[in-house]
């Protein structure tokens, strides 16, 4: 009654019955962690907080002196405390999310899980959401279940806004997964700054420099971030490119689980080799 919860399987019982699952998702889910947003909610009744960027003690004291006399800011902290609490609770959950176990929550690696469990095996995932799905050392049973699922991966850093909601250092992805996990085998570039990047290096002739994250601009002779295309940006990853680099940077024998390291152009990837 308060949340609305939605199930998939009975709001649209016949997709699964006749199709056992959708063909296509795609969206960019919200990429924030649940907890509790003391500041956000004390603000409201004392705008200095924000005003000031007060420091989470700072907020803390000011809530517990507001909490005593204010029992309208009481009922909502609290009702907001419980909510986050029965949040991350859930999501934690290993019943509910077995692959997530141990991560840091965060409702963009629910919605991944949970988008890769309602697609049909003929069916693709086409999702937005941040890197870190890749590095978190507690990420091996997830990179596992991704893997064998992953067709395409371009990696992004956000320094020319095309997201101007979020840092400018912020990584994130364009992920196409298949509904049906086979052999580890995707497309991967790293570095981009612009979407154009993707479909000139798709089709690049091979020839000239790749080129460095900036390059010189010849006319203002300044160095920008390098969206150029080139075929070598293009790295095909299979089980073999993940054992080297677990066993280059991991000194693990097999890289079913292993991070996933930028890979810049195709002759990093042979380096790892030699």
């Amino acid at each position: 009654e308060q949340y609305k919860f939605f199930h998939y399987e009975l709001e649209f019982i016949e997709v699964f019955r006749e199709r056992n699952g959708f063909d296509v998702a795609v969206g960019n889910p919200p990429w924030i962690n649940i907890e509790l947003d003391e500041a956000g909610i004390v603000s409201e009744y004392n705008p200095e907080v924000y005003v000031r960027k007060m420091s989470a003690p700072e907020v803390k004291k000011i809530a517990l002196k507001l909490l005593e006399k204010n029992e309208e800011l009481k009922a909502v902290y609290f009702d907001e405390n419980i909510w986050a609490e029965a949040t991350k609770e859930f999501l934690g959950g290993v019943q509910n999310y077995y692959y997530l176990q141990g991560q840091r929550n965060n409702l963009y690696k629910c919605i991944l899980n949970n988008s890769l469990l309602i697609i049909n095996e003929n069916g693709f995932v086409g999702l937005v959401h941040p890197e870190g799905i890749y590095d978190d050392p507690s990420g091996q049973e997830f990179r596992k279940f991704i893997y064998p699922r992953l067709k395409y991966h371009f990696q992004f850093k956000n320094e020319l806004l095309l997201f101007s909601e979020v840092h400018h250092e912020m990584f994130y992805g364009i992920h196409i997964y298949s509904g049906k996990a086979g052999e580890i085998n995707f497309i991967n570039i790293n570095n981009l700054f612009h979407p154009s990047t993707i479909d000139g290096s798709l089709i690049h002739s091979g020839n000239g420099s790749v080129g460095g994250l900036k390059i010189k601009n010849e006319q203002t002779e300044r160095m920008e971030w390098n969206t150029l295309p080139h075929k070598n940006r293009v790295a095909r990853i299979t089980k073999q490119e993940l054992d080297i680099i677990a066993k280059t940077f991991e000194n693990n024998t097999t890289g079913e689980a292993t991070k996933l390291v930028g890979i810049h152009s195709v002759e990093i990837i042979n380096i790892f080799r030699t």
